[in-house]
């Protein structure tokens, strides 16, 4: 599965547990320091708790990158060694002797957006014009880079039996690109509905993956949305913002669902407020906030 079908950038996301309708309590983790990492990622205790892959930091080459929607370059990356991951977790990427330099540093996090045991590794990011950025997009094939990782404990929940209600919010769609295509490819029982937000149909990122996943998943539903259409673009799904007539509008339980929210940071506000307005459990939802750089 190469660059015909990826999905966008995950930078690393700051996971937050919502608890209470009226506030949101926050526990700060602050994370290992090295060579590049310096950040903190806001977890849960439940998150933490969950089990992830050992850590890897190894060598990788850049195999090949493009454009796959305007904005959004997708890379294919090659790691010198087996690298092994769960559907919706991170890696660190550094580009050891970049052409550009700023004060934002030579590295950054993303989500894995292929799917595990599917080759290659595929990650993308959303231009922003930042060195690191600019140096990943003219980067030739064999390129060296450094790949740290995997990450995260943002992953599909285990219990089959609680549907999985996914709200994306443009650059948000990263990690559930993974985590889909993972429940496809295995076969998963959970029942999943991805509402996606953009805000106009040549924004929303490999949304021809998704949709053929809903072809082949039965379990998968899928509810594309827009919030501001470009004239002369076609458009079949539907329009508006995601709130919570229009979360009801398609989902029959709040309160048994699991909940995963992805996107910007208002995105991610927003959404928190409007699942527990209608009635989700805020221990079930889970939120990753996506600050760009």
């Amino acid at each position: 599965m190469g660059l015909e079908q990826i999905a966008t950038e995950g930078l690393r996301p700051r996971s937050i547990h919502w608890r209470e309708t009226a506030a949101v309590r926050f526990d700060a983790v602050l994370l290992r320091s090295d060579r590049y990492r310096k950040k903190r990622v806001i977890r849960t205790a439940a998150n933490d708790a969950a089990a992830t892959r050992p850590e890897t930091d190894m060598k990788a080459r850049l195999v090949g990158s493009r454009m796959i929607v305007p904005g959004i370059l997708a890379f294919e990356v090659e790691p010198a060694e087996p690298f092994e991951f769960k559907a919706g977790q991170t890696s660190d990427i550094a580009i050891p002797q970049p052409a550009y330099t700023d004060d934002r540093g030579s590295a950054r996090t993303f989500s894995i957006t292929s799917v595990p045991g599917v080759a290659p590794l595929v990650f993308a990011t959303r231009m922003t014009g930042s060195a690191f950025k600019r140096t990943l997009a003219e980067a030739p094939p064999g390129a060296l880079l450094d790949l740290d990782g995997p990450y995260g404990s943002f992953t599909l929940h285990h219990n089959a039996a609680r549907p999985a209600i996914i709200l994306a919010g443009g650059i948000g769609i990263t990690p559930f690109r993974s985590i889909i295509g993972d429940a496809t490819r295995r076969n998963l029982p959970h029942r999943i509905t991805l509402l996606y937000s953009n805000t106009s149909a040549s924004s929303a990122a490999f949304l021809d993956d998704l949709t053929q996943f809903a072809r082949e998943n039965p379990n998968f539903h899928v509810v594309p949305t827009i919030t501001a259409g470009v004239p002369g673009e076609p458009w079949s799904f539907e329009t508006g913002r995601i709130d919570a007539a229009f979360v009801k509008a398609h989902v029959d339980d709040p309160a048994g669902a699991m909940f995963y929210i992805a996107g910007p940071a208002g995105f991610v506000a927003a959404m928190g407020r409007t699942a527990t307005d209608i009635g989700a459990d805020p221990d079930n939802i889970k939120s990753e906030e996506f600050p760009g750089y």
